[in-house]
């Protein structure tokens, strides 16, 4: 029996395969940031605001980065990100309301003959169709998907790897 004692040779690409790796992760940071502009109107519009508001969580340290974050800070972490998206939909519904009460300059004449404010006619739909209150538990688990998504962006972005 006759032994080899050659080792296998390898192609010049396979001897550092780290920055294969990297390429692949670039990847899909990528393709996790084109899906998320791909999000309904209000989603992405509350994904924006979640990752404004965790920027004062972003810091060496943080919760954001332990390798096993407790369940309950995140869940707290969610429902005062809800409290602060719930009064800021509350106030934007308040101002609506108060655009569309306010007497306007112009106007149209109904069929009716009385004048009716463009705004107020305008009003009324964006306020159904754009800023529906947040209600309910199906808002606070969106805002904790999101809020777990952005935490799994930041921590891909810092190149977290503890496990």
């Amino acid at each position: 029996m006759q032994m080899n004692y050659y080792p296998k040779i390898l192609p010049f690409y396979m001897t550092y395969p780290m920055p294969l790796i990297w390429e692949e992760e670039d990847t899909v940071m990528r393709d996790l940031e084109y899906l998320q502009e791909l999000y309904p109107r209000q989603a992405k519009k509350y994904r924006k605001r979640i990752e404004e508001l965790l920027e004062r969580f972003d810091s060496e340290g943080s919760v954001l980065y332990d390798e096993y974050p407790d369940r309950m800070t995140l869940y707290k972490m969610a429902q005062d990100i809800y409290a602060v998206l719930e009064q800021e939909e509350k106030r934007e519904q308040a101002e609506a309301a108060a655009v569309a009460a306010a007497p306007a300059d112009g106007g149209e004449v109904s069929t009716t003959g009385d004048r009716i404010s463009a705004g107020a006619a305008m009003n009324t739909a964006v306020r159904t169709a754009e800023t529906a209150p947040l209600l309910g538990p199906e808002s606070m688990e969106l805002i904790q998907v999101l809020l777990y998504g952005e935490i799994f962006r930041r921590r891909q972005k810092k190149g977290f790897r503890k496990f």
